[in-house]
C-alpha cells in the first residue's frame, strides 16, 4: 500500500511538472510569434490595398501599449487605468482624472 501511495505521489508530481512545462513553452512561442513582424511590407500594403487588420490602436492614456484588435485594448486600459488612477490619488487626491469619462465608457462597454 504504501509502494501504490509513493508511486501515486510521483505520477502527481511527474503530472504538474509537464504541466507546467507545457505552459511555459506555450507563453514563449506565442510571444516569439506576436514578435514576428514586416513592418515595411505591411506599410507598402496598406497604402496599396484595404486591412481587414487595424494595427494602430495605442492606448491614449500611458501612449506605450499598441494593441491589435479592440479588446485587447480594452483589457490593457482598464488595467493602465487602475494603475493610472492610483498613481495620481498618490500625487494629487483632490483633482479627478482627466480622462475619467472616457476610460469609463472602454471599461464598461462589452
Amino acid at each position: 500500500m504504501i509502494d501504490i501511495n509513493q508511486e501515486f505521489q510521483t505520477f502527481l508530481n511527474q503530472k504538474e511538472t509537464l504541466i507546467n512545462l507545457i505552459r511555459e513553452t506555450n507563453k514563449k512561442i506565442i510571444s516569439q510569434i506576436t514578435d514576428i513582424e514586416l513592418p515595411s511590407l505591411q506599410k507598402l500594403l496598406s497604402s496599396k490595398f484595404a486591412s481587414t487588420k487595424t494595427l494602430d490602436l495605442k492606448c491614449d492614456i500611458c501612449d506605450k501599449f499598441t494593441g491589435f484588435n479592440l479588446k485587447s485594448l480594452s483589457v490593457h486600459k482598464r488595467k493602465c487605468s487602475t494603475n493610472n488612477n492610483n498613481n495620481k490619488e498618490d500625487t494629487s487626491s483632490d483633482t479627478p482624472a482627466e480622462n475619467n469619462t472616457i476610460v469609463e465608457r472602454y471599461v464598461y462597454n462589452k
